[in-house]
């Protein structure tokens, strides 16, 4: 039916939830779980490729003064910052280790717990110089070395030897592969200058599932509709098929309250005339001054009119329909 959209969530507790929400409201949805294909693109490279990539890159911005410059020179310089960051950290942490050394129960390298715990965060701190007298590190090691583990395990410099992880220093800290995700940091670059640096794109495509919610046909015409913010707050609802999903019942409840103005100038009408009616009609919107302008097909206006049928919002017989007395869609 026409009139029926499709919400994809990514966890079936939320679409459930979501469900729920809308009975209570006093509409029923269809709910499925389907098993997909999701991809994700990164960008890999040493640490130093990628901050002389992004430097030539901030370079050529130089000769501009517009905001889109100065929003990339902001990106590339928090990216900057944060690549010396990363750096930093991985350098100290490897120069207060020996090579082979075990560091299972290191309080800098906690996040290597089996039980996902972070050993050691309540070992005393050194009151001389705010550092934890074990790990080398301010009190807020934590966060930094969930930053650097994983970047040595991604390089091999993580060993697992019966049930202990021990430290391989094989590389320096400005040689270490890094994944960064494909954000705004790439954006307009050139496939030419990410290889001059070396730098590869990997995407990883992944197996997974997802649950579509479809909404009724009455859904477009109820206060749920209008509601549908607070009904998905706090779910993990796609963002693209909610979008897509406001805009379509928005649109095409535009169309049906077209409709029902045109049926009570004429009284009766065909899907053929109705469908005319349509196209020949500019919907503007005297407060923003928007203009929609609508190329349906008479086979797509005919599905239009017998939702509306269904829904009682307009009467037919054959193909001659006519406004119910009373019919709103607002």
């Amino acid at each position: 039916m026409v009139f029926e959209e499709t919400l994809v969530f990514y966890s079936l507790n939320d679409a459930e939830e979501f469900s729920k929400r809308l009975r209570e409201k006093g509409i029923r949805v269809k709910t499925k779980s389907v098993r997909t294909l999701v991809s994700d693109t990164v960008y890999k490279a040493g640490i130093k490729n990628f901050r002389d990539f992004i430097l030539e890159e901030s370079k050529a911005l130089n000769k501009n003064t517009d905001e889109i410059a100065a929003f990339f020179k902001e990106v590339y310089s928090a990216a900057l910052n944060d690549l010396e960051s990363l750096e930093k950290n991985v350098s100290e942490f490897l120069d207060l280790r020996d090579d082979k050394e075990c560091i299972s129960e290191d309080p800098g390298a906690g996040v290597l717990n089996e039980n996902g715990e972070i050993p050691g965060t309540n070992e005393e701190t050194d009151v001389t110089d705010g550092t934890n007298s074990k790990s080398g590190y301010a009190d807020n090691s934590e966060p930094l070395m969930k930053d650097v583990i994983p970047v040595l395990d991604e390089n091999g410099m993580i060993e697992t030897v019966d049930g202990k992880k021990y430290l391989r220093k094989t590389k320096c800290a400005n040689e270490l592969l890094i994944s960064l995700p494909c954000d705004v940091i790439f954006e307009g670059s050139s496939e030419e200058n990410r290889k001059k640096y070396g730098i590869k794109t990997i995407v990883n495509v992944m197996s997974g599932f997802e649950c579509q919610v479809t909404t009724p046909p009455e859904f477009a015409f109820s206060t749920a509709f209008a509601d549908v913010d607070t009904l998905t707050e706090g779910l993990d609802v796609d963002e693209n098929s909610y979008l897509h999903l406001k805009e379509n019942i928005s649109l095409k409840t535009l169309i049906a309250q077209k409709v029902l103005e045109f049926l009570e100038k004429t009284e009766k009408a065909s899907s053929e005339e109705i469908a005319l009616e349509i196209k020949n009609a500019g919907f503007s919107f005297h407060e923003t001054g928007d203009e929609f302008i609508f190329d349906l097909e008479k086979e797509y206006v005919a599905d239009i009119l017998q939702d509306m049928k269904k829904l009682d919002l307009i009467k037919g017989k054959g193909d001659r329909f006519r406004a119910r007395t009373g019919s709103n869609c607002e």
